[in-house]
């Protein structure tokens, strides 16, 4: 909202600031990115979408680490980024074609492969899970905070 209320500033010269102003310097921050905002924090409170789901069995197996290249953690790290631009991958949330489209670009692979791949992962692990057995889910390095 900040860099959206400079660049209306800019580009509004020597104009007195108005409430005209005011409106349509909201209604293009919301255009370009509080619709998304809206969109992904209700996306996420409700049950995954059939987009969001292929996207996070797809993920599966993602490790949080920098020097993780693979298409499984580059689909995380365009998760992760969407929260700091809903704008970049809330459309594909709604539209599975254009999901499977990404998630092929992404990894190298068909879309279908690395949501099987996922979710067949997911299955596994569930399982041992169910059977008392350990989960052996990709484990995430440790953060640690400086004191």
């Amino acid at each position: 909202m900040a860099r959206n209320l400079v660049e209306c500033i800019v580009a509004h010269g020597d104009r007195p600031f108005d409430g005209q102003w005011m409106t349509d310097t909201f209604e293009r921050f919301y255009a370009r990115h509080g619709h998304w905002t809206y969109t992904l924090n209700n996306l996420l409170l409700e049950e995954p979408v059939p987009a969001m789901r292929d996207l996070l069995f797809a993920q599966y197996g993602s490790d949080a680490r920098f020097d993780n290249d693979s298409g499984p953690q580059l689909l995380a790290n365009a998760f992760a980024e969407n929260a700091n631009d809903p704008a970049l991958l809330t459309p594909l949330l709604l539209d599975q074609r254009k999901m499977h489209a990404f998630i092929e670009k992404t990894t190298g692979r068909s879309w279908i492969r690395a949501v099987a791949s996922g979710a067949v992962s997911v299955a596994r692990e569930e399982f041992r899970q169910w059977r008392g057995l350990e989960p052996r889910h990709p484990l995430v390095p440790e953060f640690k905070v400086a004191a």
